[in-house]
């Protein structure tokens, strides 16, 4: 069962079990989401690199005129100028200065967008504080287009991304752009930095995030698309914290912006989102109807991660809803779907929700080995709490399969993984209690489902990580 290159699929900032679109592309949460942290989404697909450097062969831009999932590795300074179209018409109808400015927009960012990303981390910060010619509107959308791309790639390098859109906003000059547009930029990159801190499980940095962005929302008048957009981020955040009455609010307006524009498929990325809420809100048979509602609406062909992500989300909640032989089937159609363009981080978590259903049906030596796999692949990728999560689903199986050396030597690998993370007392007393039982072969299945739903619920509600500093 290795992890091939070309298998599955994972959306930036998804549960870390459930599928779930990217951010916007409902990446958004927290990738989907398998139990509380299986679900298929476009979370972090988790290469990191190393932390003092950003190497420019790792820079891709998105052309979004392209089928989702196809990026450039060339460097940015040898493509043809048409490859930074989107982008630059967006520039040219919010900038009414003439054709001269936008032109010298074009001609400069991409150039100043390798030379940005071939620095270390810390110098990028420093560069753009300090240095004018970085001062950019082209170039911040170009990194907000770089985030994007890094949901399903790097949290790390998606926060990075957003936070150099971040301080270049906060630097246009108003007199040359306009307030508006400086303001405008400044939402939606604040948006961006919000969803990378929570596709890493930061909540506390996404909630200082999110609360810039309302405090923008106030002042800024956004186009309906962008604000959809804005609200996007917003509403799987706010999954994240449990505050799933508001999040159904604000998913009101959404649906309601993208029916009025007539655009389907973002109706049926929203039905994904409320798919996931519905699910984790305790209603699992709800949230079946609403991806199978999704599945009619998402265009495949147009985005075939999120229609993965639909179907994937779906066999999570047929389990959840002890139709687990039935969400078997859904999970082989999501790994055929997923092998034609290949993301192991997804396929990590279509191994975790397989481990899950076979778990349900008793069936551990299968569970085992996909649930181990699935592990290894977060431990390798620096996804600790992920592969926490997945520890306590082995647990179940090693404790039914009277595995007790095992269960011991996980327990010991899980503490100083969970210390990394950051994790509250209570929940680090939880893992110390599960620890001094494994140790003395006193673990229950009991105790070990109530210290995993402990867990996940004490991520969702945004207690994992202490360092809320959005910097």
């Amino acid at each position: 069962m290795a992890l091939e290159q070309g298998t599955l699929l994972t959306f930036p900032g998804v549960d870390p079990a459930r599928f779930v679109p990217p951010g916007s592309e409902l990446e958004v949460s927290s990738g989907g989401q398998l139990p509380s942290g299986e679900r298929f989404g476009s979370e972090e697909k988790a290469t990191p690199q190393a932390e003092d450097s950003m190497p420019c062969a790792s820079t891709k831009v998105v052309n979004s005129d392209r089928e989702a999932g196809s990026t450039s590795d060339e460097n940015p300074s040898c493509r043809e100028d048409s490859e930074y179209d989107e982008v630059f018409d967006r520039l040219s109808e919010r900038i009414q200065t003439g054709d001269r400015i936008a032109s010298s927009e074009r001609e400069n960012a991409p150039i100043r967008y390798v030379e940005l990303l071939s620095l270390s981390w810390p110098d990028q910060e420093v560069r753009v504080e300090h240095d004018s010619k970085f001062h950019s509107y082209l170039l911040a959308e170009m990194l907000l287009e770089r985030s994007r791309e890094q949901w399903s790639e790097s949290a790390k390098e998606a926060r990075r991304a957003a936070r150099l859109a971040v301080l270049i906003s906060e630097r246009l000059e108003e007199h040359f752009y306009g307030l508006s547009l400086k303001q405008n930029l400044a939402v939606r990159a604040w948006a961006y930095l919000g969803n990378a801190y929570k596709i890493e499980g930061n909540l506390a940095a996404a909630q200082k995030s999110f609360q810039r962005v309302d405090e923008l929302l106030a002042e800024v008048a956004l186009s309906s698309l962008e604000r959809a957009e804005v609200l996007t981020f917003k509403v799987a955040y706010l999954k994240d914290r449990q505050l799933f009455d508001e999040a159904q609010e604000l998913l009101g307006e959404m649906v309601a912006i993208y029916k009025a524009a007539g655009d389907d498929h973002q109706v049926g990325k929203s039905k994904i989102l409320l798919g996931l809420i519905q699910g984790e809100s305790g209603d699992p048979e709800a949230a079946v109807e609403s991806f199978r509602s999704a599945l009619e609406l998402v265009e495949g062909r147009r985005d075939p991660r999120l229609y993965s992500c639909a179907l994937g989300n779906l066999a999570v909640y047929l389990d959840e809803a002890g139709r687990s032989q039935e969400a078997l089937a859904f999970l082989q159609d999501t790994r055929t779907q997923a092998r034609s363009y290949g993301d192991k981080s997804f396929l990590a978590r279509a191994l975790w929700a397989e481990g899950r259903i076979a778990s349900s049906l008793l069936d551990d030596v299968r569970a085992e080995a996909a649930l181990t796999e699935a592990q290894g692949f977060f431990l390798e990728n620096g996804a600790g709490y992920d592969a926490v999560l997945i520890g306590f689903d082995l647990a179940v199986v090693y404790a039914r399969l009277n595995k007790r050396t095992e269960l011991r030597e996980l327990a010991q690998q899980m503490l100083p993984i969970c210390a990394s993370q950051m994790l509250g007392r209570e929940a680090m007393a939880a893992l110390i209690l599960f620890q001094h039982a494994a140790e003395k072969e006193l673990a229950t299945l009991g105790l070990i489902e109530e210290i995993s739903k402990y867990l996940k619920s004490a991520q969702v509600g945004g207690t994992v990580a202490a360092d809320g500093n959005p910097a």
